[in-house]
């Protein structure tokens, strides 16, 4: 069990690295009178908030995991939907 949270985490963690360094915006665009200018996001700045939301997506991964492996949720669930 114990192997299994470590490797739901650890793929959570990568999951989410990749889908946020394909969405994250590393440039931020300002109007002004005559038109647009464009600054780039610091490289550190970038990597923190794409490790701070990939450590974040990990845990709510592993949590999810877990719930959805403990039995007392998943029988908690199915009585849940089966009354409806």
């Amino acid at each position: 069990m114990k192997y299994y949270n470590e490797r739901v985490l650890l793929n959570g963690f990568l999951i989410t690295l990749a889908v946020l360094i394909l969405f994250v915006d590393y440039k931020v665009n300002f109007h002004f009178d005559g038109g647009y200018t464009t600054e780039y996001v610091p490289v550190y700045d970038y990597i923190v908030s794409i490790l701070r939301y990939s450590i974040m997506g990990a845990l709510v991964g592993t949590f999810v995991g877990w719930a959805l492996t403990n039995n007392k949720v998943v029988t908690f669930l199915k009585k849940q939907f089966k009354n409806d």
